[in-house]
């Protein structure tokens, strides 16, 4: 199943405001007399990113996806061979969303183009067109004055589903023949979100998600519901809510999807039958994974789902190694990023899909904005602010080896072959299993191997960093029971996630989980890490008290605990950490009054406790290096000392 993203067009017209129409965002200004272009000097370019998903021809030996500059390409699997189907480059040359045809000869796309490579007259126009995978053979199946979109072959290659707004305002699903005849309704009696039509394998049924009904949980995510229907428009069935497209087995017994967890910051992966019976819930999701689409394995017994495949029955789970690692080195000449540090905010939206016979998948990894940390000395970091709107797309073995580049693109947006480039060691992928009732089982196995040259380089002389290892091996499952983090000995230490290490000694010096949705406990554990200067779980679901232990961490110098569900009082341990400039333990639920022996961390320059239950301040907290202090949101009693 394909992942849409939200296209944004600029158009000047004579007219008026369009906005929100079908999953695109068309502004129009208007009033104003155009030339031939019909586009006004110094407004702004045509600027989108549409349906990035890579699908495969039926014989695997090419990849089709479409692309932000409004181009549709198709790329050999090997990475070479990139050539675009799309005629001319005006502003309004625009092609998306396309689908390849069951026999691989045709691919079927919504366009904006008209022959003469202008734009139509009307100005909500998109019409359907195929052609072949070199471009030739183009034939337009609708012709109309209404936006027709979103189209989608039937498995057996006789029919086409697209969404259309023909019968008033709202998007409903309609079918035609493979030639343009006979285009018909399907459902008109529900509005249909931003999304494809989703055929059952067996060319019976469409699932398709309607627009959002409810708003649940964060004020962004709206839910939708999930329908199936028989082509003739019986049987519409309503399976449940969803977040997501939903997608087929194949053996069209069972529909995928992804639902909102009430109540919490979760969502959650399903299936279940397309009469809406025997519905099974497979796993909650973490918040990284919400904007990746799902695909059901050729063979029915994974899902994939962004870096995650999933065994159906929820045993077992297999996280690809180094995405947004590979996204970079795909990217970015190593000399124009040498000095890599860390990344924040790099992974927008992973898209996938299985080759047809299942061996292989191609990720295409679209962002819209980075920031890298990079290192300026030994000591200090500084932020460098990078390139929006860009993809990389490559290849992986199912098992998470032989990584190769299909397609790179370049600082200035231009796309250009990967030619099968190796972009990784070969890491397999990491695999953590399930007992009955969905918990993680432990891996005590997995601390006896931190010794194994491959979680740690020349372990016989970087004892500390073994040592570290078996600390974090410890600590993985009660930081992040529900989801639990790729910290395994099949990978390095250093591509852990949020794991950041120093060298010459080994130790592991900086940990970064901010915004995972980590569920469990603060560890004690990592008390152990003597060597960290960083330490960052905010913005999580963890709840507890402060374990004292953090205290022994003599060389921690930023601790980042905000926003979390943390309970009980700030332990006085912390007063010994004389080396922490930072301490963020705000928008908590911790209790009682501020320490006095926080007054001891002399090199204090922040300290934010905001938003929690705190009654006191002592009259002894004077730091002379403190610069900042945030108390507000706490029921504090008597005076702050001056």
């Amino acid at each position: 199943m394909r992942k849409t993203v939200i296209i944004l067009l600029w158009v000047l017209i004579g007219g008026g405001l369009i906005t929100s129409v079908g999953g695109m965002c068309v502004t129009i200004l208007g009033g104003v007399d155009f030339g031939e272009r019909g586009l006004l000097e110094g407004q702004p370019e045509i600027t989108f990113g549409m349906d990035p998903t890579p699908q495969w021809t039926p014989d695997g030996a090419s990849i089709v996806f479409g692309h932000g500059d409004g181009r549709i390409y198709v790329v050999s699997a090997d990475g070479s061979r990139l050539h675009s189907i799309s005629e001319g480059s005006g502003r309004y040359d625009i092609d998306y969303s396309p689908d390849i045809s069951p026999d691989g000869s045709l691919i079927v796309y919504s366009t904006f183009r008209h022959k003469t490579g202008f734009l139509w007259n009307a100005t909500n126009n998109l019409e359907i067109v195929t052609s072949g995978l070199d471009g030739s053979r183009n034939r337009r199946l609708t012709k109309n004055d209404v936006m027709d979109t979103y189209p989608v072959w039937s498995p057996d290659g006789r029919s086409i589903a697209f969404l259309s707004d023909r019968s008033g305002t709202q998007f409903h699903i309609y079918v035609m023949d493979h030639n343009g005849d006979q285009q018909r309704p399907v459902v008109s009696s529900l509005q249909v979100a931003e999304a494809l039509p989703v055929w059952s394998p067996d060319a019976t049924m469409i699932a398709f998600r309607t627009a959002a009904d409810r708003q649940m949980g964060d004020e962004n995510r709206y839910s939708s519901g999930i329908y199936t229907v028989r082509l003739d428009g019986s049987n519409l069935t309503r399976l449940g809510s969803t977040i997501s497209d939903p997608v087929w087995s194949p053996d069209s017994r069972r529909l995928a999807f992804i639902d909102l967890d009430q109540g919490t910051s979760y969502a959650k992966l399903y299936t279940v039958g397309p009469d809406g019976s025997a519905p099974r819930e497979i796993l909650s999701i973490r918040g990284d994974d919400l904007d990746s689409n799902i695909a059901w394995s050729p063979d029915g017994s994974q899902i994939l789902i962004g870096s995650w495949i999933i065994d159906v029955d929820g045993s077992a789970r297999h996280r690809l190694p180094g995405i947004s690692d590979v996204l970079l080195r795909m990217i970015y000449d190593a000399d124009v990023m040498s000095g890599i540090y860390s990344l924040s905010s790099i992974l927008d939206t992973i898209v996938n899909t299985w080759s047809p016979d299942g061996s292989m998948i191609a990720i295409n990894v679209v962002a819209n904005a980075t920031q890298i940390m990079v290192r300026e000395d030994s000591d200090r970091l500084y932020n460098r602010s990078l390139i929006k709107e860009y993809m990389a797309l490559h290849t992986i073995f199912r098992d998470g080896s032989n990584r190769r580049a299909v397609v790179v693109q370049s600082v200035d947006g231009s796309l250009s072959p990967g030619n099968g480039h190796i972009l990784d060691a070969g890491h397999s992928a990491t695999t953590i299993y399930f007992d009955e009732s969905g918990h993680p089982l432990p891996a005590p196995v997995d601390i006896n191997h931190c010794s194994n040259d491959v979680v740690v380089p020349d372990h016989d002389v970087n004892h500390r960093l073994v040592e570290d290892c078996e600390t974090l091996l410890l600590i993985r499952d009660s930081l992040a029971p529900n989801f639990p983090l790729d910290w395994s000995t099949d990978i390095p230490i250093y591509e852990w996630e949020g794991v950041h290490t120093q060298l010459y000694p080994y130790s592991v010096r900086e940990i970064d989980l901010s915004g995972g949705y980590l569920a469990g406990v603060v560890p004690a554990e990592f008390g152990r890490l003597s060597n960290l200067i960083s330490l960052s779980l905010r913005d999580n679901l963890l709840h507890g008290g402060i374990p004292v232990e953090l205290g022994n961490l003599e060389n921690l110098q930023r601790l980042y605990l905000s926003d979390n569900d943390l309970t009980g009082e700030i332990p006085v341990e912390l007063g010994n950490l004389q080396n922490l400039r930072t301490l963020d333990l705000s928008g908590n639920e911790l209790v009682g009054g501020v320490p006095d022996e926080l007054a001891n961390l002399l090199s204090l320059e922040e300290l934010a406790l905001s938003d929690n239950r705190l009654t006191s301040v002592p009259e002894e907290l004077a730091m002379p290096n403190l610069r900042s202090i945030w108390l507000e949101g706490n029921p504090i009693e008597g005076c702050i000392p001056g």
